[in-house]
């Protein structure tokens, strides 16, 4: 019996690491969110896989989450690389795109809408309008 639930789990846990992977590899960044939900995305995934005894290498964590990133942010992705090796960690990678981000957000421009607007219930003669 005990051989049967260990089978099991071992197969219930290659499948799940088996989905977190693929998921990991095809995360994209989701431009109506935040940077933060999308690091918190990716440590999701990498979070089950730890618990299951599959934990990822914070260097392929943080691959992830910058390959994952649009073009937007390829500034900070080059800068990444300037940093030294000891310190790239999730936690200095995080402090850099909300910084990026905000950033980002101070150079886009937001979307202007053209507006006509009505003046209505004006009950004017049209001779007296422009005297």
């Amino acid at each position: 019996m005990w051989l049967k639930i260990e089978t099991q789990y071992a197969s219930n846990a290659a499948d799940l690491e088996n989905n977190c992977l693929t998921s990991l590899y095809n995360f994209k960044y989701d431009s109506g969110k935040d940077i933060m939900s999308h690091i918190n995305g990716v440590l999701a995934f990498t979070n089950k896989l730890r618990e299951i005894g599959k934990p990822m290498q914070e260097l392929h964590i943080i691959n992830i989450i910058l390959s994952s990133l649009p073009e937007s942010y390829a500034r900070a992705r080059s800068n990444w690389n300037t940093i030294p090796v000891a310190e790239r960690t999730v936690i200095n990678l995080t402090g850099k795109l909300k910084a990026e981000e905000k950033i980002i957000a101070c150079y886009s421009k937001p979307v202007q809408t053209e507006t006509a607007f009505l003046a209505a219930g004006m009950n004017i003669p049209n001779n007296q309008r422009y005297s």
